[in-house]
């Protein structure tokens, strides 16, 4: 079972199937779907697979502090991911 949050600039995940500590984001309007994310410039672009459009893009510094938001928000800082 995959755990969500919402924060300011994506909707992260945690699945059982990545890494203990590991989050992701995922597409708010295609639930369950994957999305690619990779550099674009000097920053991070993600685009959703099932809608093939654009999820988000924001500076590299924003999404590593998002992301480390977002491991506080599903409890996987210290790598536990109890619910």
């Amino acid at each position: 079972m995959s755990k969500t949050c919402t924060l300011r600039i994506f909707t992260w995940t945690c699945e059982p199937k990545m890494g203990p500590a590991d989050v992701a984001p995922v597409c708010p309007t295609h639930q369950g779907s994957r999305v690619r994310f990779g550099r674009f410039g000097t920053g991070i672009i993600v685009i959703c697979e099932v809608g093939t459009h654009l999820v988000g893009l924001c500076d590299i510094e924003k999404f590593q502090a998002e992301s480390e938001e977002a491991k506080g928000k599903l409890n996987l800082r210290n790598g536990s991911g109890s619910s």
